[in-house]
C-alpha cells in the first residue's frame, strides 16, 4: 500500500528500510493491569506495508499528527484474542491479518515536546535500534484506508485499539 499524505503534508517518510517487525503485545502499563491471557501475550512478525497519517496522543492538528504503520502478519491473529473486551461491540470477523500501528510514549509530554518530535516517531526509534512502543488497532481493510486518520475515525471505531505493544525491527529477508 502506498503512503499517502494528506493535504499540506509531505508525505510520510517511505517504510522500505522498516520492512520486518516483532510486535511483543501487551497492556499499556506493562501487563499489570489485567490477567495474562490464555497462551500468554502474543509476539507477532509482519512485514510493514505501507503508512498513513494519524492524531498522536489524543491529538490532532500541525505537528501533531504523526506517521501511524499497517502492518501485514506472518501469522493471523486469532479473531478471539480480545483481552481489553474492545472489540464486543463490533467483532472482527476473521483472523486478523494487518494491524495499523499508531506510535506511543512511555511519558505524557508537553505539547511543545510532541510538536517537536519526529513525524516518523516509530521510525526513529528504530532506527536508534530501540524498541518503541506502539499502540495496536484492527478491524482495518488494509487497501482501504484513508490518506489521513482522524480521532473521529478513531471514535467511530473504524480502526479499534486492542493492545499496547513493543516494535522491534527485525533483518529485512528475502
Amino acid at each position: 500500500m502506498p503512503s499517502r499524505a494528506p493535504k499540506g503534508h509531505s508525505p510520510p517518510i517511505a517504510a522500505s528500510s522498516l520492512r520486518r517487525l516483532r510486535l511483543t503485545l501487551g497492556a499499556p502499563d506493562g501487563a499489570r493491569s489485567v490477567p495474562t491471557p490464555a497462551g500468554g501475550w502474543p509476539v507477532l512478525v509482519g512485514q510493514v506495508e505501507g503508512t498513513v497519517w494519524g492524531p498522536f496522543l489524543g491529538l490532532e492538528g500541525p505537528g501533531f499528527e504523526k506517521v501511524w504503520y499497517v502492518v501485514a502478519l506472518d501469522t493471523p491473529l486469532a479473531t478471539d484474542f480480545d483481552p481489553f473486551h474492545t472489540q464486543h461491540r463490533q467483532p472482527v470477523a476473521a483472523q486478523i491479518e494487518h494491524v495499523l500501528l499508531r506510535p506511543d510514549l512511555t511519558g505524557e509530554p508537553l505539547p511543545d515536546t510532541i510538536r517537536a518530535l519526529p513525524n516518523d516517531v516509530l521510525r526513529a526509534a528504530l532506527d536508534a535500534d530501540e524498541p518503541a512502543r506502539v499502540s495496536v488497532y484492527v478491524g482495518l481493510d488494509a487497501g482501504a484506508l484513508p490518506a489521513r486518520l482522524s480521532l473521529a475515525d478513531l471514535k467511530a471505531g473504524a480502526p479499534r485499539w486492542l493492545c499496547a505493544a513493543w516494535a522491534e525491527r527485525l533483518a529485512n529477508c528475502s
